[in-house]
């Protein structure tokens, strides 16, 4: 699959790994698992790791999921998702999600071309692999 997420309950830490050609399909497929898993609580934090992706999912496939995450923000409350990316294509996506968000969900999503700067704004401590 070539993106999928585990949960940390013990760290309060959600991970997020794509890797490959990535579509519109694959990530809100994604995110409705996500956002409707039990062990998935308000406060914990989301690295969303998209270094390893190709680009191929458009502003409608974002627009979809921050549409779920509309309807589903009651379980993330606060929460804190940074995303790493290391192209200019990924930053640029991954830059409209973030200002399409901001305001509209109680997530505060960040983008970021560092995975240390990553860890630091989640104050992730230890910070993980």
């Amino acid at each position: 699959m070539p993106i999928d997420y585990t949960i940390d309950a013990q760290s309060r830490l959600a991970l997020i790994v794509g890797s490959g050609r990535l579509t519109d399909a694959e990530i809100v497929e994604c995110a409705s698992r996500f956002r409707s898993d039990p062990n998935l609580t308000p406060d914990m934090k989301t690295l969303t790791d998209l270094r390893s992706i190709t680009v191929d999912f458009s502003r409608s496939g974002i627009l979809e999921v921050i549409s779920l995450m509309e309807k589903t923000q009651d379980q993330r409350s606060g929460a804190r998702a940074a995303i790493v990316v290391d192209s200019e294509v990924s930053f640029g996506m991954s830059r409209v999600w973030e200002m399409r968000v901001h305001g509209q969900v109680d997530t505060r999503v960040r983008v970021f071309r560092d995975m240390t700067e990553a860890h630091k704004w989640l104050e992730l401590n230890p910070l993980p692999p």
